[in-house]
């Protein structure tokens, strides 16, 4: 099953769409090669399951295992948001579960919500970005001198 990806420099977002049985060790793999990049670090990401028909995988820990790699890859990187466009059911459910995942890792650099179409996707990526759950903001303020 391939995962094909796209990365658009201008609107610096990484848009990824795989197809048909999605496996754990493809997401794997995906994750490594496109996030060890130096190029795409605080890029947004698109991930677009709506034409997965089935994802294989042999537990649920395998979400909290990709959840964790994603999460220890964004060290050192701007803050970032990642949309997942999940129609299924269940593709949802897991999204979601992968989500609660990520964002409680301590080197978790990205906002990530799961969305029904991937117009309210793309219409929350192009929001101003705010720093992942549990996250404390950092804040400017200005000093004035006596």
């Amino acid at each position: 099953m391939p995962i094909d990806y796209r990365i658009d420099r201008r609107k610096k977002i990484v848009t990824v769409t795989p197809r048909g049985t999605l496996t754990h060790e493809e997401m794997v793999a995906y994750q490594t090669k496109v996030w060890s990049r130096s190029d795409v670090g605080g890029y947004a990401e698109l991930i677009d399951m709506s034409v997965v028909d089935k994802l294989d995988l042999r537990s649920p820990d395998q979400i909290f295992e990709l959840a964790a790699l994603g999460a220890k890859m964004d060290a050192g990187n701007p803050l970032s948001r990642m949309a997942i466009v999940a129609t299924d059911k269940l593709h949802a459910a897991l999204g979601r579960m992968y989500r609660a995942s990520r964002t409680e890792h301590p080197s978790n650099q990205r906002e990530i919500e799961v969305f029904g179409t991937l117009e309210d996707a793309l219409k929350w990526l192009r929001r101003e970005k705010r720093p992942p759950r549990g996250k404390p903001q950092a804040t400017t303020r200005s000093r004035r001198r006596p």
